[in-house]
């Protein structure tokens, strides 16, 4: 029922996504009080919901899966705005969407645009075409966006244009389906002089200067340096293991947590080489999404 991504939570209200891939009668987004523990409202969908939606400036920014993006009041569940970024009838699922500076970013490889949050004006669209669709969630940081094609690599687009800067084409990066994230050099143990600085593309600062992208590949952790492409570090997982899925890691103190396809949750400390802490096996079944650690809640 749900997919690739976990609600969204806000002082009053439990928001959540849903597919229904039978008659598309369910599919939507659901609203519960969680005091009165009671649905608040149900905005319906043309297409199922099965990646990260957003919640952002009183409004919530939700992609289905025939790339149908819709903004919500989230007092009312009304709908603000709606446009359609399909391109062919073919194109299905999408990535997570993602908000930044008055812009919202979702759809697909080939297909993947930048669209005004206030109007539902699009901006720009990606001219770029390889890969397939990948379900990981889209990651903007100061003006750098950085995205997925499954079977071809990560690619990293100015937010403001849509142009492609640098792209990661080599084939542990071929079979990546999971989200990064940004980390500080303190954060993963790298070294200042094994960071290059200079002034992000949306021109608010230094971001090469003391960031690094996290990136999960298929056997491997890759610490990516943000402006150029350039591979800082590469550590191998341990053993058979191996990742597959829209999955998005969690740092918690020196540790590196995320879920594997064959060998459960694994935990690798980043203070020492990102050797192996701990791993906890899970039954055959491969883990899709992220573990998450924050306030009251847990996994």
């Amino acid at each position: 029922f749900f997919f690739f991504f976990e609600p969204v939570i806000s002082s009053s209200t439990i928001y959540m996504g849903a597919a229904d891939d039978d008659n598309n009668e369910r599919c939507g987004i659901y609203a519960f009080d969680r005091e009165k523990e009671s649905l608040k409202w149900f905005f319906k969908t043309d297409n199922s919901v099965k990646n990260r939606f957003v919640l952002d400036n009183g409004a919530i920014f939700v992609c289905d899966v025939m790339h149908q993006l819709y903004s919500i009041n989230a007092a009312t569940g009304k709908l603000n705005w709606r446009v359609s970024l399909q391109d062919s009838p073919q194109q299905t699922f999408n990535m997570g969407v993602c908000v930044n500076n008055g812009m919202v970013y979702a759809g697909a490889v080939g297909s993947l645009k930048g669209v005004d949050t206030a109007t539902g004006k699009i901006i720009w669209k990606s001219a770029w075409h390889n890969g397939i669709v990948s379900v990981a969630d889209i990651v903007v940081k100061q003006g750098i966006l950085l995205s997925i094609g499954y079977w071809r690599g990560r690619f990293a687009l100015n937010s403001k244009t849509g142009e492609v800067i640098w792209s990661l084409l080599g084939p542990e990066q071929k079979f990546a389906n999971s989200t990064p994230i940004l980390a500080s050099k303190k954060e993963v143990h790298v070294a200042t002089n094994d960071i290059i600085g200079g002034v992000g593309y949306d021109g608010s600062g230094r971001v090469g200067s003391d960031s690094v992208f996290v990136c999960i590949g298929e056997k491997s952790v890759s610490l990516v340096e943000p402006e150029t492409g350039k591979i800082l570090k590469n550590f191998n997982l341990p053993g058979e293991m191996y990742v597959n899925g829209s999955l998005k890691p969690v740092i918690y103190d020196s540790l590196l947590i995320f879920g594997t396809a064959n060998e459960g949750v694994v935990a690798l400390d980043m203070s020492k080489n990102f050797a192996q802490a701990w791993n906890f096996k899970t039954n055959p079944s491969r883990i899709y999404t992220v573990p998450y650690s924050k306030d009251f809640q847990q996994t």
